[in-house]
């Protein structure tokens, strides 16, 4: 009658099922499977990871010792308090490798958890830092039926972006591909532009999320490059300085859109080629109320902008753009939001 609680308590009694349970997450936190002992002596990189192997299986041990025992005085067999050791253990933590010697640098190459983003991860980002969403549906309650999710990254493009299905493709990809850079280049490209709009066009300064303080006129050198400091913390998690070469080339990039727009003659901001309709939360706290539901004769049931309310409040804003620079801050998101400190943890 017990069969299944009997089976759990003889899998937690056994010595290796804490060490088991470290190699189980391990790969889930730190992007890469623990270090396998090398077989071949005379493979090139033979030292490098052997010497990854035992430093990680002490780790592992560590870990195990602590999960089993409980972590400093705590609970034994504490999931949360493994989690939480694992994410600060030097192995998660590590930025950089500096070591110049050819083994250490073998040795430590996964060090850091530098992974790539899930499809959901990247949405979820996206969505904290911009307030925007790439093809954001509400309260439809065919949502299963049709697919619908918080983003095309979960829905139409979750599986294109290495995510799975549970059932066919039950492995989520840790490397990049040509296809998901392709997907990662299309959602920078349909955010960017909405969030340039939104910022400097439609929303209040209080409730700019990322160029408050700054003019879509804004051209001088200074203010650029202070931006620039600024979203490359916000965006990319790193702290740079005005003169960093990160900074000259995005302020390069910038320069360069602003010319070709000005000599070309465009004055104005083209809002209507953003896809900010395609997030039915993209006025949210902007204009309240224009959300509205929606009935099918069918029975069925879904919420949607109101087309009319939302395209009247669209129309009677002022997109002037005299010196092309809200078209280049698009240009110069787009290239942040596809920057890969951006598409991983």
């Amino acid at each position: 009658d017990n069969s299944v609680q009997w089976l759990a308590r003889q899998i937690v009694a056994d010595d290796r099922f804490a060490e088991a349970t470290v190699r189980f997450w391990w790969p889930a936190i730190m992007g890469s499977e623990v270090a396998e002992f090398p077989e071949e002596s005379s493979d090139a990189d033979f030292e490098g990871r052997l010497l990854a192997a035992n430093a990680q299986d002490a780790e592992v041990v560590r870990l195990a010792d602590g999960f089993r025992r409980g972590f400093h005085g705590g609970a034994a067999y504490n999931l949360k308090d493994l989690l939480t050791e694992i994410v600060l253990s030097k192995w998660f933590r590590a930025d950089a490798v500096t070591d110049n010697d050819p083994v250490r640098r073998t040795a430590l190459r996964d060090a850091g958890a530098r992974r790539l983003l899930t499809p959901e991860e990247l949405a979820h980002k996206t969505a904290a830092i911009m307030g925007v969403q790439w093809g954001r549906e509400t309260g439809s309650d065919q949502i299963y039926y049709f697919g619908y999710w918080p983003s095309e990254l979960t829905a139409a493009y979750r599986l294109l972006y290495g995510g799975i299905d549970s059932e066919g493709i039950k492995e989520r990809a840790r490397d990049l591909t040509s296809v998901m850079a392709g997907v990662a280049q299309r959602h920078a490209v349909e955010i960017a532009c909405p969030v340039v709009l939104r910022d400097f066009y439609l929303a209040p300064e209080a409730q700019r999320r990322l160029f408050a303080g700054i003019k879509p006129t804004e051209q001088g050198a200074a203010a650029v490059k202070a931006k620039l400091v600024e979203l490359h913390d916000k965006l990319l998690g790193v702290q740079v300085e005005a003169d960093s070469a990160d900074v000259a080339a995005a302020y390069q990039l910038f320069v360069e859109v602003s010319k070709r727009g000005k000599a070309a003659g465009k004055t104005r901001f083209e809002w209507w080629r953003c896809s900010s309709s395609h997030d039915d939360m993209y006025l949210d706290g902007i204009l309240d109320g224009i959300i509205v539901r929606r009935e099918h004769a069918g029975g069925w049931t879904w919420d949607e902008p109101e087309g009319e309310r939302w395209q009247n409040f669209m129309s009677s804003r002022d997109y002037s753009d005299p010196h092309h620079t809200a078209q280049a801050w698009v240009v110069v998101l787009t290239a942040m939001l596809m920057d890969y400190r951006y598409l991983y943890l």
